[in-house]
């Protein structure tokens, strides 16, 4: 299914406002104008290029956003080079180039880079959460999804004004203007023409095949202008769902409507009383779901592949033979692992087992695996220079090479021949415990602190001097220091966690009835300093989380799901190349239970299930609008869980019928 970084706020909900102040209908009285929007002069249909005169600047206007890179595309090859004029658009959305060393800046086509993390809308906010582009013809003063749809059809030859000509015939217009900034004077027929030819711009679609969508899409803008009566052109919207574009309604409500369809029910002998367990394959764009069978409880596996229908749902017994025991497992990516150790201490000897399984979300070969490992070591320990009796020993990363161990020691650090308990932090090395060096060597601990969660271990050992903790990252390669930050870890509880589809993760933590965060960042393999999450709203401040969900949307930006005061919800958007965050109030409901469910679509909205007393409740959130329910006093809901496609699945348990229901969600 299409993704597109493209949503109602780039463009629409930036000028609400203007859009709002117009009266719709007509959507410009000059044909082509490509110099200076305010002549009025029509009698030449546009068509300035007939004494080419050299300049010295040139003025262009990309309407709504602000920081965009323009430029003069001199060597034709659409990307910007040192040599060529460019500049960066101000708050008014325009930019003057410097072509007074160009020669022939009629015959070279005008560009617009949209920069993640640099380019704004005009109110502020972040516009895209990719690299985007769009074009003009030469000398345009205007560059907007509307000279783009030009641009190209003069790819084929012609003259401009023939084009302009064109293109208005294709959207059922008698005139199109391409030179007008549409916001500033709030045109709102081109507005929302714009905005949907944007759609298709802004998708990823393959730069051969946006011409054909855009004139799809320009299709039904015409049909759909047809049809209306009276003619309200802040009712358009287009969308691509279903494999194809369309029109769709822009009331949330419909919307939400749309995001959801009945798909059937999961088979008996499935007991609806019992848990479901759904994993997500984004590889092969299907889900792994694991029920109980109703008297005998036995485990039964499918997989689920909204591609095929009525025929989506499949019987696993390769699945179902192991499944059940990855319940509380971790994802990496297409596996799932789960792992434990034990010990026992006999004849001074202390045996360590340790188990690591992992299995393949395939309902045809799912590749299980057990790994089973045994360590033996003397019960007596001399850990620099200190005598000891190992207690118990735990493996914390069995699957490693030389896997971490925490081993529980009684020792005489004094001498006295009085023993006491502690931990230290030891690895096996070719079935030998080794001290670790670099952690504070030779501290037996009271205690040690471990987060685990995507994957990760970090360990909190206990620091005297500021009595805190030090945290560190385990891996393969050592032990690497985790950023402090200002906030003490010491009494920090582990509440959400994220991963997005290229390894980078955003934990939260509840801290003295308050909530931080900090980001892992994949690359660099380093943990951010952690931060306070506290959305404000006018003069109020959100400090504490009853509950806290997280979740990365394909395109990298993170989702997040809260409580804030008198237990309403509020949910935010955060663009990582940018550092910015975009919150949203009151989209929920109150006296919630400490319990709920966010997934962030491909369009930037949120799908958001939340537990209300014995029930729970399925949320469509669309940026800037009121919260729509999409399933009302339903019992207990597993999911949503979206695809990177953007297919979703929702199971729902409905008491009354005691099945599950199974849900499609559309979240493209």
């Amino acid at each position: 299914m299409l993704k597109t970084s493209f949503s109602k706020l780039t463009l629409v909900l930036a000028i609400t406002t203007a859009l709002n102040a117009c009266g719709g209908g007509s959507s410009s009285t000059t044909p082509v104008n490509n110099g200076d929007s305010s002549n009025g002069d029509n009698s030449n249909n546009g068509d300035n290029t007939d004494t080419p005169t050299a300049l010295d600047s040139h003025t262009v206007t990309v309407p709504g956003y602000q920081s965009v890179r323009v430029f003069m595309d001199v060597n034709g090859d659409l990307a910007m080079q040192a040599d060529e004029p460019s500049g960066l658009t101000a708050e008014n959305g325009k930019v003057t180039l410097d072509v007074k060393d160009i020669d022939d800046e009629q015959n070279y086509l005008l560009v617009a880079n949209f920069v993640p993390g640099v380019t704004k809308r005009a109110d502020g906010q972040p516009a895209v959460q990719s690299a985007q582009q769009l074009i003009a013809p030469p000398l345009a003063s205007v560059i907007s999804p509307l000279s783009h749809y030009v641009a190209d059809k003069l790819k084929s030859g012609g003259e401009l004004a023939d084009a302009v000509a064109a293109a208005a015939s294709d959207i059922g217009l008698s005139q199109l203007d391409i030179a007008k900034d549409y916001i500033a004077q709030s045109d709102e027929a081109l507005m929302a023409i714009s905005t949907a030819f944007q759609k298709v711009y802004f998708s990823d679609l393959a730069e051969t095949e946006k011409p054909l969508a855009a004139k799809q899409v320009a299709a039904l803008i015409k049909a759909w202008k047809d049809a209306q009566n009276p003619l309200d052109w802040n009712a358009l919207e287009v969308v691509y769902q279903n494999e194809q574009w369309q029109i769709a309604p822009t009331n949330p409500g419909d919307i939400a409507a749309d995001k959801l369809s009945h798909w059937g029910e999961l088979p008996k002998p499935v007991d609806g009383n019992r848990p479901t367990y759904v994993w997500k394959n984004d590889s092969k764009d299907t889900f792994v779901i694991l029920a109980s069978a109703a008297v005998t409880e036995a485990p039964l596996a499918y997989t689920f592949d909204p591609a095929l229908g009525e025929n989506a749902l499949v019987k696993s017994d390769a699945l179902t033979e192991h499944l059940n025991q990855f319940k509380e497992s971790t994802q990496l990516g297409e596996r799932l692992r789960v792992h434990r150790s034990e010990s026992n201490r006999a004849g001074g000897i202390v045996t360590v087992k340790t188990h690591v399984k992992t299995i393949e979300l395939d309902g045809e070969a799912p590749n299980y695996q057990h790994i089973e490992k045994q360590y033996q070591f003397d019960q007596a320990l001399n850990y620099k220079g200190v005598e000891g009796i190992i207690q118990s020993i735990e493996v914390i990363q069995p699957w490693l090479e030389s896997p971490w161990a925490l081993v529980h020691v009684a020792h005489d650090s004094d001498g006295n021949g009085i023993y006491i308990g502690g931990y230290v932090l030891m690895r096996i090395v070719e079935e030998s415990l080794v001290a670790n060096t670099g952690l504070n060597e030779g501290q037996f601990y009271e205690y040690i602190n471990r987060m685990e969660a995507e994957g990760h271990i970090i360990i909190g050992l206990p620091n005297d001097q500021s009595e805190d903790l030090d945290w560190y990252a385990l891996s393969e390669a050592g032990a690497k220091v985790v950023v402090q930050g200002d906030y003490p870890m010491k009494n920090m509880t582990l509440r959400a966690t994220a991963k997005d589809n290229k390894g980078n993760q955003t934990w939260c933590f509840d801290y003295n009835e308050r909530t931080l965060c900090r980001f892992y960042d994949k690359n660099s393999d380093t943990w951010q300093a952690p931060f306070l999450l506290e959305p404000q709203f006018g003069n109020y401040t959100y400090r504490q989380a009853n509950y806290l969900s997280l979740d990365y949307n394909p395109a990298g930006v993170l989702a997040v799901a809260t409580e804030g005061y008198d237990t309403t919800s509020i949910v935010g958007q955060y663009y990582p190349d940018s550092n910015t965050w975009y919150w949203q109030e009151k989209v929920g409901f109150y006296n919630l239970n400490d319990d709920a469910h966010v997934q962030l679509d491909n369009a930037g909205n949120w799908l958001l299930k939340l537990s209300v007393g014995l029930g729970a409740h399925l949320n469509f959130i669309a940026p800037q609008s009121e919260y729509k329910s999409m399933l009302e006093e339903s019992a207990q809901g597993v999911g949503p869980l979206l695809l990177d496609s953007g297919t979703g699945i929702y199971i729902n348990y409905e008491r009354t019928r005691e099945q599950q229901q199974v849900y499609l969600v559309h979240g493209e």
